[in-house]
């Protein structure tokens, strides 16, 4: 009788012994998702040891867990920005400067310091942007549009971005890709988005909706210099002579100090249609 007892309670035991390695796999222990302070402090730390592209991976990916316009979300974004556009050494940041000294007086100067603050800081969103600018100020559409996608790998989260990829599109005279970035962008009431709009209008033969968005655009910035070329382009496409426009439009361009010339830096055309109304006031001269 005890012999029985015991065999019962040994394999008893042993039964007891073969479950715990099941309950033990069936509940493992969960390792707990980080909270966005703790992502922005992890790569805030990463830009202090100047690993960027690591950085920005980090707030991309932390963004994507992330419900669109919650608290987490909106601080991801902003040092997501923030990170993707400030400079971490001084040698890039002196040859930005420098280019946008030079932009408007020497144009392929500017070019070559802008390439020299990308050697340095290849990743600088800041100075990605601003070399398509200076692309699209060269009429180089393909090589603004190339800079652009970059960016899109880097944030795609960016309003700057949108404006510049917006831009590309006109100069490419793509106007659906144009009207696709235009709609699922958040467009501000800027001047530099109304131009756009004038732009694909005219070349869409809309001038009653170019007229609209010139005249959004007069509301919002009169010293904005190329409201005059878009009111000469719209009576020229009329048929209608407009000298004045023309040569307000010269005028302001040629007495623009840099200050204000940087006051519309996110236009890459500004003021980059002179010799178009130039040679239409040398006509008129010679043809009253």
């Amino acid at each position: 009788m005890t012999a029985k007892i015991l065999k019962a309670t040994h394999t008893r035991v042993a039964s007891f012994l073969v479950l715990i390695p099941l309950v033990l796999t069936a509940a493992p222990v969960k390792k707990s998702r980080e909270n966005f302070s703790e992502i922005i402090q992890k790569a805030q730390n990463l830009v202090l040891q100047k690993n960027r592209p690591q950085a920005l991976e980090v707030l991309s990916a932390g963004l994507k867990n992330e419900k669109p316009n919650s608290a987490a979300f909106k601080e991801l974004k902003k040092n997501l920005n923030d990170m993707s556009r400030m400079f971490i050494s001084e040698k890039a940041q002196q040859a930005y400067e420098f280019s946008l000294s030079l932009k408007r007086a020497d144009p392929p100067q500017a070019f070559v310091k802008i390439n020299d603050a990308l050697r340095a800081e290849p990743e600088n969103f800041t100075l990605l942007l601003e070399a398509a600018r200076q692309n699209l100020m060269k009429g180089d559409c393909k090589a603004a549009l190339d800079l652009g996608q970059t960016v899109q790998k880097i944030n795609l989260l960016d309003d700057e971005l949108n404006l510049v990829l917006a831009q590309t599109k006109i100069c490419l005279n793509d106007l659906v890709g144009y009207a696709a970035i235009r709609d699922a962008a958040q467009v501000a009431n800027s001047v530099s988005w109304l131009s756009l709009e004038i732009e694909r209008d005219l070349k869409e033969k809309n001038l009653m909706k170019a007229k609209e968005a010139l005249s959004q655009l007069r509301k919002i910035d009169k010293k904005y210099p190329e409201q005059h070329y878009w009111a000469w382009k719209i009576d020229t496409e009329q048929k209608v002579i407009n000298q004045e426009s023309a040569q307000d439009y010269k005028t302001e361009c040629q007495n623009m100090t840099l200050a204000f010339y940087r006051r519309f830096i996110l236009d890459p055309r500004l003021c980059t249609r002179v010799p178009e109304v130039e040679a239409f006031i040398k006509s008129q001269a010679q043809n009253p």
